[in-house]
This record gives C-alpha cells, sequence and structure tokens, in this order.
C-alpha cells in the first residue's frame, strides 16, 4: 500500500516518530479482533503496539495470542480498572504520541496513525483530535452517530473530546500527569482538562478518528454515577457549571427507574 507522502517508506521507518498504541481490555471476546486488527493493520509503519489486559477469562487471550507476533508489548494481570491499565500502558509506551483503542472500539480506517503523523510533522501540537462515529447499542442492532470534537468547550463541559480520539505527546503526559485514578469513571475527561488549563496546544484534525460502541452495559463511562464524578473534577477544578451535573444524575437515575418499570408492565 502506498504511503500518502513519499518518505514514509518502510525503509526509513528508524526515521520516523514512533506512535504508540494502547488497547486495555478485559473480557470483551466478543468485539476484541475488531479493535487489534485496526491497529494491526494501519499503513503507518513505525507503530509500537501494547495491549494489557486485566485477567480475562472468556476466550479474549486466546483471540490476543493469535496476534502476539504483531505486538510489542503484552501483559495479563489483574489491576484495578481501566485508568490503571491505561496508565501502566502509558508507563511502558515508548512513542512520541500516544493512541488509544479500547477493546469495545476500534480505529475508523487503516490511515488513521499516519494521518496523525502528516499533522504533527505540520503542526508540532501537543493534542491531536478528531470525531468519533459512535456505534449505539439498540434491540435493532447498532444505529451511527457522528461526535463532533471540540476543545473550546473542555472548560464548560469536560465532555466534548472523547480519549479514544486523543493522540498525546508523551512528553506533554510526563510533565502534566496520567489518568488520576480517584475518578473511577471521568479520569480521561479530567486529563483533558488538566491539559487545557496547562494551555497544551490542541489540534482539532478535522478527521474520523475512532468508531467507539456505546453499549447497554460494560462501558465504564456509561452509567448514572458518571455525573457525580464529573460534579467533584469540575469543582475541584473550578471550572464550568459543575451544578448541571448534579441535574444531569438525577435525570438519568429517573430515566433507568422509569424504564425498569416499562419493563415490568
Amino acid at each position: 500500500m502506498k504511503f500518502m507522502i513519499d518518505e514514509f517508506a518502510p525503509s526509513n521507518k528508524n526515521n520516523m516518530p514512533k506512535i504508540s498504541i494502547i488497547t486495555v481490555v478485559l473480557n470483551r471476546v466478543k468485539y476484541i479482533e475488531q479493535a487489534l486488527l485496526s491497529v494491526i493493520n494501519q499503513t503507518y509503519p513505525n507503530v509500537e503496539y501494547i495491549v494489557i489486559d486485566g485477567g480475562s477469562t472468556d476466550g479474549t487471550l486466546d483471540i490476543i495470542k493469535k496476534y502476539l507476533s504483531e505486538i510489542d508489548c503484552f501483559v495479563s494481570e489483574p489491576d484495578k480498572g481501566m485508568y490503571f491499565a491505561l496508565n501502566k500502558g502509558i508507563e511502558k509506551a515508548t512513542g512520541e504520541l500516544i493512541g488509544i483503542v479500547h477493546s469495545d472500539d476500534y480505529y475508523y480506517d487503516h490511515n488513521v496513525v499516519e494521518n496523525i503523523v502528516i499533522e504533527h510533522l505540520k503542526v508540532n501540537a501537543d493534542i491531536y483530535h478528531g470525531n468519533v462515529e459512535y456505534l449505539i447499542e439498540t434491540k435493532e442492532g447498532f444505529r451511527k452517530e457522528i461526535g463532533i470534537s471540540n476543545a473550546d468547550l473542555i472548560l464548560k463541559t469536560g465532555t466534548s473530546i472523547l480519549h479514544p480520539t486523543t493522540f498525546i505527546k508523551k512528553s506533554v503526559l510526563n510533565k502534566y500527569g496520567i489518568y488520576d485514578t480517584r475518578y473511577h469513571s471521568a479520569s480521561d475527561y479530567e486529563l483533558m482538562i488538566r491539559l487545557k488549563k496547562n494551555h497544551c496546544y490542541f489540534y482539532f484534525t478535522g478527521i474520523i478518528i475512532s468508531n467507539v460502541r456505546i453499549l447497554n452495559k460494560g462501558r465504564v463511562s456509561n452509567n448514572c454515577y458518571a455525573h457525580i464524578e464529573a460534579y467533584k473534577m469540575h469543582k475541584f477544578h473550578k471550572t464550568g457549571n459543575h451544578n448541571q451535573y448534579i441535574f444531569s444524575f438525577i435525570h438519568c437515575l429517573a430515566r433507568r427507574t422509569v424504564k425498569k418499570i416499562l419493563l415490568k408492565i
């Protein structure tokens, strides 16, 4: 496959920026292979792939082992959750930029990393981000919806950029810190706020970077209590209208209660 710019050739691999991609997983046998292949099949040749498994028991490990020759670092051991696993991956990463592909998700196409590197060579930003294609689980299957990334809203909402659509300089994470594991479901948003408050350069690529599944069950951030964490986070950083998250929490609980009642009727 021909690269978009002539300098990107396998013979020049060592002269190109190394990009580290991290996938953390726990019991995702249904989707993990698609996530793995979306990284392994990237056109950009200088990718360091790190897979952190939390001790899967459902067949996930059997799938990962099929691709061990394409994975640069693989760890399988119990951990304390997604953000602990991501931090473990960041500590092991040796690339200039770090991207994330969750086990439920996958990169939008095989040129994503190459496109990021092209932008990186031109603008040298701290964080590169782009849009997302949500795959929202319904009774009929998955409904698609495009989410627009907007760094200008970070200090107002905290939810305007998803971390699977970001590539962050390792040096920036070394300087300003990694995921704060005090937050169980909102640490990714807290990191974006922290980087924004420290005036890091967010560069919008304008492309769709990741397909992100919104599952009815099983996603860390897909719960009502994420609104409480968002409240605590914004209150701590003194950003946005943190009281709105209390109302969001109440609304979320009310919706779930009504849904349970209707299912019983």
